[in-house]
């Protein structure tokens, strides 16, 4: 009934997995990042897939810690507001949790140089923020005046050991990045919000800590979240409304939020 692809962080790269399964009229959903909300930084992959999905009677999506902490914990939040001028949010999570692959794309272990070179300018590099940031919008009815982000490096002081990269990072090279995307809406509302992903120092956890900013004030923190964990366990309890929801790639701001489910699976399902 479904597919779960948990390989990789960016569309280009989970690709083939998501049009093998489509082909093969295989529901798949994935914790690719950017598979999230992928319509503008992978438009024309994305369509290709939303095609053929549509053609094989199946659904696509991509889901994981983000869909629930940064996505519709925010939306239930402003329900509670009269107005909203701002909304700023900090995520950290730490890249060994992760393998390669995240760690790769945050630039762990680079040399500064090599980091503003391979990953602060590149732009075919959405953060995570970017396309979180466009589900929150599309779920508020937003429309996107303008989008803009920021890649920078994180840095420690003395020598980390890293078991995902197998190796040593020096002193003063990237543990990892900072990505701060800001996006300004139409409708006067601005979201500004910041991933932080890196190898952990000692003493260094998890956080996610957000406000929404106009009337009232409202802030949620929210101290060492399990975030693998809570990835993994948002990713299953999506699968009967992957399997409910219509043909094509179909984000997850279009469904209901995501449930606990008390008994097995197949009970949610029509």
């Amino acid at each position: 009934d479904a597919c779960v692809i948990a390989t990789r962080s960016l569309v280009p790269e989970v690709y083939d997995a998501f049009a093998l399964a489509a082909k093969h009229g295989v529901n798949a959903i994935s914790t690719c990042e950017e598979s999230f909300y992928p319509w503008t930084t992978s438009p024309a992959l994305t369509n290709r897939l939303d095609r053929l999905a549509k053609d094989n009677n199946c659904t696509l999506a991509g889901s994981g810690y983000q869909d629930v902490f940064w996505g519709n914990l925010i939306t239930t939040l402003a329900g509670s507001s009269h107005k909203i001028e701002r909304i700023e949010g900090v995520s950290s999570y730490n890249v060994e949790d992760y393998g390669i692959a995240l760690a790769e794309v945050h630039g762990a272990g680079l040399s500064l140089e090599e980091f503003e070179k391979e990953i602060a300018q590149s732009e075919s590099l959405p953060s995570f923020m970017w396309n979180s940031n466009e589900w929150l919008c599309s779920q508020f009815g937003w429309s996107i005046k303008s989008n803009s982000q920021k890649l920078v490096p994180t840095t420690h002081n003395k020598d980390i050991k890293s078991t995902t990269l197998n190796k040593v990072i020096p002193a003063g090279h990237a543990t990892g990045m900072s990505a701060i995307v800001t996006t300004v809406t139409n409708q006067g509302p601005v979201i500004v919000s910041e991933c932080i992903g890196k190898v952990y120092a000692e003493g260094e956890f998890d956080r996610n800590d957000w406000k929404i900013i106009g009337e009232p004030n409202t802030v949620v923190n929210i101290a060492r979240p399990a975030t693998v964990e809570l990835t993994c366990a948002t990713i299953v309890n999506r699968i009967p409304q992957l399997i409910d929801a219509p043909p094509g790639y179909y984000t997850t701001e279009k469904m209901p939020p995501a449930q606990y489910r008390t008994y097995p699976l197949h009970f949610y399902t029509k």
